[in-house]
């Protein structure tokens, strides 16, 4: 797809159910949590846990937007993650595919021109960019399905529009996540290397003893351990 070239490590070990549990004291097995923290019971963070009931009217959106923040911020620091690997993932992610209605109840790409290809372009535009144009200069508007569920979208011309979530959102109204996102729009080399070490830690959390692959990757590899 054009991503980075990362070195797989093998030796991942398979639980039994009972074992994980045993192992993690969860009764899902998993050590980070049983999906409490998502109405859909995934351990993923929540796309949207509604509007804030405290925020005054005419409040500013990391106010209003409060519960979804928060959610993506307890997500990932549960699992070790600095607010910069969080921006990381979650960009690294939702650059490719698109959201589809009977799985999600969301529609359209994140990013529409090459959902299926790397597009953070190290020279500029590409998904990083959807940020500073879309969310930052107001194009993107809140749209509410027919299903109730709400996302952003933007629309360039013909063809489908860009969406993000209200978590996709919530990555510019915070301005914690906001300056890790300037940060890399400006640095898209940096980004390449950071979401791929972030990457390696997050399928590698938790395991034990993995043995890196040999594989000559060539002059693309990145160093991700």
């Amino acid at each position: 797809t054009g991503g980075p070239r990362i070195r797989l490590a093998t030796g991942r070990v398979d639980f039994s159910l009972e074992a994980a549990q045993a192992r993690n004291q969860t009764k899902s097995g998993c050590p980070f949590g049983d999906g409490k923290f998502n109405p859909s019971g995934s351990r993923l963070p929540a796309a949207d846990l509604g509007i804030n009931p405290k925020a005054p009217r005419g409040c500013p959106m990391h106010v209003k937007e409060q519960p979804t923040i928060d959610a993506i911020r307890g997500t990932f620091q549960r699992m070790g993650f600095s607010d910069k690997e969080a921006v990381c993932l979650i960009i690294l992610g939702h650059q490719f595919g698109r959201c589809h209605p009977h799985l999600s109840g969301y529609e359209n790409p994140w990013y529409a021109f090459d959902p299926a290809h790397w597009n953070v372009y190290e020279h500029g535009l590409g998904y990083l960019s959807v940020y500073e144009m879309g969310a930052g200069r107001g194009q993107m508007t809140e749209r509410e399905l027919p299903n109730g569920k709400r996302q952003y979208e933007m629309s360039l011309g013909g063809g489908e529009p860009f969406m993000m979530l209200i978590s996709d959102m919530a990555l510019w109204w915070d301005k914690e996540f906001r300056k890790h996102v300037q940060y890399y729009d400006r640095h898209r080399r940096e980004f390449k290397r950071d979401a791929a070490v972030a990457w390696v830690k997050l399928t590698e959390l938790g395991c034990e003893g993995l043995v890196p692959e040999t594989t000559d990757l060539g002059a693309g590899e990145i160093s991700a351990r």
